[in-house]
């Protein structure tokens, strides 16, 4: 019982005297009022989708701290707040829906017992990961619920440490049995090891109806897999990789699965050699998302053979830090053909460039409202940074290819990285220059000028460039070669100003919320005060404040300065 329910309890029993029932329960109704408004179905329904972020793996809950808590520790909570939400929540599809190992592991082992009589006969979710040194009762309460629940398996996604012998006596004996019920297998094993000799011909007998998903490594299909056609998802990582993996094996493969809606082949090895002779397109209908990581020469010979779907999101890694003429000339080819594709199809309004990811991304953000994607734009780059952008970046800006999807970009977010844009200013303000409806830049504070600048020397009469641009927002990662302060960016933002007005286009709103954890030494931006409608926003010990400037009190605009006075 709460601390709050525990008062008004107490109060109404003193009170009350002979009444203390009926004082108890009202006082317990004004509390519980809001939430048994909810209903029975509402609540069901909040926590059955509560359930569903038991998909999401461990390390990706660790990044979001609104997630801390495991679905299945949330559940197993709040049916025990009191005795209707008990009822609503004694459903066995959600207790069948958070099986998580890496949580029971941490708790009693009759918990665990107990979540299983709970689930009754529904079909089972279960993730987590399993470890070769974890507690002798919790492997073998795994091993037991894998074989003695398998027919009733429905999504399995596990994690294996330890070794072959290990791995070989908890899947080897699953991996030949039919199941009726299982939609997605993923583990982390090999299906080629020494101790798992399991062909995809033999993965679950041919016999799996219901599997969409798959994802495995090292694994060997050929193109009689009965399994094959019947997959919407195949994700498939070469990390050791059989040495007799090669291209048109992997091509043959594909040609038997016309269901496809996302492919990821990953970590190739090595010894991954593209074809000699002419291979046939591979035409994948209804393929929308398609993943590569491999050596440059027979990544680019998939990206050329599979043919998706319009508007295909394209996940492509190398890191290979030297291209040959050849395969600059396919890369540029090949990525223009799936830019123009995807921004026909997706008319986006935002476009982030980061240069100093490892890989690039023809995309959307997939966590964003559908009817707000975002395209982002992830440069090629090595270990050497910036050596190998000043080698990679001039084909790669004009390998974009946006289409009519111009017109609709109004948001360009520069605040990735730490690398200075004008090592490559003249290919990416070329292709910037083009886009006649942008109306906010996001940037760095630190490199804001040097970014953004140099569009002065594309602006004339014939030539206007970014009439529409109105905001400036700044987020407050420093670069970590020249640390600036605000007050020293001051200057560079006013002649950055005063170029916006003598075009005719002034900056309407200049947002540095995002630099409010800067350093304590920041200084004011009073310079800011003669733009007259310039709308400034600030945030100072997370109230959020703002300032039109012109209006006669810049001092307000020493924000920073005032912080560090009321601190002394």
């Amino acid at each position: 019982m709460s601390s709050q329910r525990r008062i008004c309890c107490l109060f109404a029993r003193k009170k009350a005297g002979t009444r203390t029932a009926n004082a108890l329960e009202a006082a317990r109704a004004c509390y519980c009022r809001s939430v048994e408004r909810l209903g029975q179905d509402l609540l069901w329904y909040i926590f059955s989708f509560n359930a569903e972020m038991c998909d999401l793996q461990q390390e990706d809950i660790n990044d979001m701290p609104e997630f801390e808590d495991y679905p299945l520790t949330i559940l197993r909570r709040t049916s025990q707040v009191c005795q209707s939400w008990q009822l609503a929540l004694n459903s066995p599809s959600l207790w069948a829906s958070v099986i998580d190992f890496a949580q029971l592991k941490r708790t009693e082992s009759q918990w665990g017992k107990e979540i299983l009589l709970r689930t009754g006969k529904s079909l089972l979710c279960i993730k987590g990961e399993v470890d070769q040194s974890d507690d002798e009762d919790f492997l073998e309460w795994c091993n037991s619920l894998l074989r003695h629940e398998w027919e009733r398996l429905r999504r399995v996604d596990i994690r294996t440490y330890g070794d072959e012998d290990f791995t070989y006596g908890m899947w080897h004996d699953l991996l030949v049995r039919s199941t009726k019920h299982l939609e997605s297998f993923v583990v982390d094993i090999s299906l080629q090891s020494t101790g798992i000799s399991t062909m995809a011909t033999e993965l679950f007998s041919g016999d799996a109806p219901s599997l969409r998903r798959l994802a495995t490594h090292d694994t060997l299909f050929d193109d009689k897999a009965p399994l094959l056609a019947q997959l919407s998802t195949l994700w498939l990582s070469y990390r050791e990789g059989p040495a007799e993996v090669d291209v048109p094996q992997i091509l043959d493969i594909l040609k038997s699965m016309p269901c496809l809606n996302a492919l990821a082949l990953l970590a190739f090895p090595e010894t991954l050699q593209p074809a000699v002779q002419k291979i046939d397109p591979v035409n994948l209908p209804q393929l929308r998302e398609l993943s590569l990581d491999g050596p440059l020469s027979p990544t680019l010979l998939l990206l050329d053979t599979i043919k998706p779907q319009p508007g295909c999101k394209l996940y492509f890694w190398s890191m290979n830090t030297s291209i040959a003429p050849q395969q600059r000339d396919s890369f540029i080819r090949l990525v223009g053909q799936y830019s123009l594709s995807y921004f026909e199809k997706h008319p986006t309004a935002t476009v982030y460039f980061d240069v100093d990811g490892n890989n690039f991304l023809c995309g959307t953000d997939l966590s964003c409202e559908p009817c707000y994607p975002k395209f982002y734009i992830h440069l090629l780059s090595g270990i050497n940074v910036n050596n190998v952008i000043k080698r990679h970046i001039p084909f790669l800006l004009p390998t974009l290819q946006f289409g009519n999807s111009l017109s609709t970009m109004t948001t360009l977010d520069l605040s990735f990285g730490h690398v200075v844009y004008k090592t490559y200013g003249n290919e990416l303000l070329n292709l910037l220059a083009s886009f006649p409806a942008l109306r906010t830049v996001k940037a760095l504070a630190a490199t804001f000028y040097e970014t953004i600048s140099p569009l002065r020397l594309l602006a004339g009469a014939t030539h206007p460039v970014f009439s529409s641009l109105r905001n400036v927002v700044l987020c407050g990662t420093f670069s970590p070669l020249k640390p600036f302060r605000i007050s020293e960016l001051a200057c560079f933002y006013c002649t950055f100003f005063d170029w916006r007005c003598e075009a005719g286009h002034p900056v309407a709103l200049l947002d540095i919320r995002g630099c409010d954890d800067l350093c304590d030494d920041l200084m004011g931006l009073r310079e800011l005060e003669r733009f007259k409608g310039l709308k400034v926003m600030w945030s100072t010990s997370g109230k959020e404040q703002t300032y039109i400037c012109g209006s006669g009190t810049p001092e307000v605009l020493d924000f920073c300065s005032t912080r560090k006075r009321r601190l002394r």
